[in-house]
């Protein structure tokens, strides 16, 4: 009967021991496993997520949104950081997926001609090399400022846009950019 109870009170000890060194998810961090990623969102901003099917044509796989509340009555454009995931085609590199990326941004229909790059770079986030872009847009006689972060890691393409309004971009600069730092690369379950 000693043996046995030893044997219990070691195997408690070990279990509590190994479950203690366990990596617990960091309060406030949005995981998404599937998609090999995690972020630290701004405090209060309301998060949803889309899943989509990959399509013929490119489609995100998965689209991660969070919105700052309305600060004002009549407040309807909300400063946002929105965390897209594709596959893309094996060996495409960093700076292919960021031309295509901001091609894609110039030639869409409701802005094309009323969009401007400001400032382009190259910058690490969690230890992978990335590449952004800070676009002005004019939409419907309102001017929006778009902090775009491009990604490639393996097989997939990640892209972190911050966008606000132009009158409330440089106030909210910090906050994106403590976002995107906050991105980290996490291990799949694929």
């Amino acid at each position: 009967m000693k043996y046995y109870a030893k044997f219990l009170l070691i195997t408690i000890i070990a279990v509590l021991i190994l479950s203690s060194c366990a990596e617990l998810p960091e309060k406030g961090r949005y995981y998404d496993k599937y998609h090999g990623f995690s972020i630290k969102f701004p405090y209060g901003w309301e998060v949803n997520t889309y899943h989509r099917p990959k399509m013929k044509d490119k489609a995100f796989e998965v689209q991660v949104e969070a919105f700052n509340p309305p600060e004002e009555p009549g407040d309807i454009y909300s400063e946002s950081v929105v965390v897209f995931v594709e596959r893309i085609t094996p060996g495409i590199t960093l700076q292919e997926y960021f031309d295509e990326m901001v091609e894609e941004a110039l030639e869409v229909e409701s802005t094309k001609d009323k969009t401007v790059i400001e400032e382009t770079g190259d910058c690490t986030i969690d230890g992978v090399p990335a590449k952004f872009v800070l676009l002005k847009s004019n939409l419907k006689g309102n001017v929006f400022r778009f902090f775009w972060y491009c990604l490639v890691k393996d097989d997939r393409g990640y892209m972190i846009a911050c966008n606000s309004e132009e009158v409330t971009f440089y106030t909210y600069r910090g906050v994106f950019e403590a976002a995107v730092n906050s991105f980290r690369f996490e291990e799949t379950i694929y």
